[in-house]
């Protein structure tokens, strides 16, 4: 069995033989048409049991590919005792039977390959920041124009978009005030995406209050980078 441990951000693409039932057919045993592997990698013959072979059947394959940023996590992958990192993208590993079998890829090669695929993949989560003038829960500050509009044009880009709006704010004031403040700059984009055409049934909004902060400060500190609604959009 082959275990695949993943760090960071990280997209692969993994090809597994996986065998739950045993049946005789051809010249190996297969499950659903796959042959069945003995503790060293090789395959088995059906006739004669004691008899195996190597390279019946493509081995099991893990290919890494880069993030929206164009960077690559990391994953360890973990088969009959061996563990192997993979941490630069595009590279592919395959099991063999004396461990693994590490090779580079291209990214005309993976697309070529596997085009169709990654074709079908959920597009990755991207989040927005969105600022707000100190004490307001309707103004924002004259930057986060831009980002609405980055905003806009990724869900319209989206068949079927999930927004989740997370309010926050600086330390500054209550408790309990600023749990209703952040609520409330959360529905403010809620209105402005509606505005839009964006329909509200795919937008879920919280508020955290100053609880969150993006920056650490101590208790009434006014801190424009805590004042803010993140929207994740997947």
């Amino acid at each position: 069995m082959v275990k695949i441990k993943r760090y960071s951000l990280t997209v692969c693409i993994a090809l597994f033989a996986v065998s739950p039932w045993f049946a005789s057919a051809g010249s190996y045993w297969q499950s659903s048409g796959t042959p069945i592997r003995d503790s060293n990698g090789a395959c088995v013959v059906a006739s004669l049991a004691k008899h195996k072979v190597t390279a019946c059947n493509p081995p099991d394959r893990v290919i890494l590919l880069p993030g929206a940023n164009g960077k690559a996590g990391a994953v360890l992958i973990s088969a009959q005792g061996i563990t192997h990192r993979l941490d630069q993208a595009y590279k592919t590993l395959s099991t063999a039977p004396d461990g693994f079998s590490e090779q580079s890829l291209s990214a005309d090669q993976v697309n070529r390959e596997f085009g169709q695929l990654l074709g079908a993949l959920p597009q990755p989560v991207v989040t927005f920041t969105i600022k707000f003038v100190s004490g307001s829960a309707t103004q924002l500050t004259p930057a986060a124009s831009t980002v609405i509009e980055q905003l806009k044009a990724e869900v319209q880009n989206r068949d079927a978009p999930e927004i989740r709006l997370i309010g926050h704010t600086d330390s500054v004031g209550k408790l309990l005030q600023n749990d209703l403040l952040s609520q409330q700059r959360a529905q403010t984009v809620v209105d402005i995406l509606k505005s839009y055409g964006i329909a509200p049934e795919v937008m879920e909004a919280t508020g955290r209050g100053e609880r969150e902060p993006a920056v650490a400060t101590a208790d009434n500190i006014s801190e424009a980078a805590n004042r803010r609604v993140e929207v994740r959009v997947r």
